[in-house]
């Protein structure tokens, strides 16, 4: 397992307070410089992203879109297992036992899990990890400051996404479509500082209202809710097979 830390290439002061704070990581680690929102061929900005969001995405929002994005492609082809990935404006918890975790989760048959998030979303409580508890999620909380990734499951992600419709969170929390159920730790095991955002630099701007517009975001939404109320439906299995295992895993803890 290696620990990768995204970053703009020229935030220099960021980087030096990151890279003071990994010093005492028993785990390889490095900076991977962050993509600046070019467009990529590989990844077109969708045709109708503006119309879903009622605004543009911006330059920064791409950027970061871009640079998960390319990073589970490289790290698809790697011969690593997994990936924990940070933002750099995040400190994780050094003590905190990342492989006794990716062990519990290969038991459990997961592959992805949250190790910081905004919104508490409705979810599943599925079971105890030492002091802190692993749900999943029914509905989308956002974020990407911190998460473990195995590389199947960053294999399927970078697949699965194709264009940039929304935000990279946004489109990783959409389980009903990639078929990754979306797990979290809670409390974090990472900090996020407060410091600025790169990504969103000025107030959004949202274009003027329109019928046609309205109603293209509403019936959007219609049809990704009632996926996702599906998918929840048949996951029911997979909360169940992970309430075992963890609460197994908990005996050892």
């Amino acid at each position: 397992m290696k620990i990768v830390i995204i970053s703009k290439k020229d935030a220099t002061e960021r980087r030096a307070h990151i890279a003071e704070h990994m010093r005492s990581s028993k785990h390889e680690w490095h900076f991977v410089d962050a993509a600046e929102g070019e467009p990529i061929a590989e990844l077109p900005l969708h045709p109708d992203a503006r119309r879903l969001k009622g605004r543009d995405v911006p330059r920064g929002g791409i950027g970061c879109f871009q640079s998960h994005w390319l990073l589970w492609r490289e790290f698809a082809k790697s011969d690593d297992d997994w990936l924990c990935v940070l933002e750099d404006d995040v400190l994780l918890d050094l003590s905190f036992d990342l492989d006794l975790l990716i062990k519990t989760l290969e038991d459990a048959g997961a592959h992805y899990i949250r190790l910081h998030f905004l919104y508490l979303r409705p979810y599943e409580k599925l079971g105890r990890f030492g002091r802190r508890t692993i749900i999943r999620f029914k509905s989308s909380p956002l974020g990407t400051q911190a998460y473990l990734i195995s590389r199947t499951a960053a294999s399927r992600l970078a697949q699965s996404i194709t264009e940039i419709r929304t935000s990279i969170d946004d489109e990783m929390d959409k389980f009903w479509v990639h078929g990754l159920p979306v797990l979290a730790l809670f409390p974090f095991p990472a900090l996020e500082l407060g410091v600025p955002s790169t990504i969103v630099t000025k107030p959004f701007q949202r274009d003027p209202r329109n019928l046609r517009d309205v109603a293209y975001r509403q019936s959007t939404k219609l049809l990704e809710n009632a996926r996702r109320l599906s998918s929840n439906f048949e996951l029911r299995r997979f909360d169940d097979h992970c309430r075992r295992t963890f609460s197994q895993q908990a005996v050892r803890l």
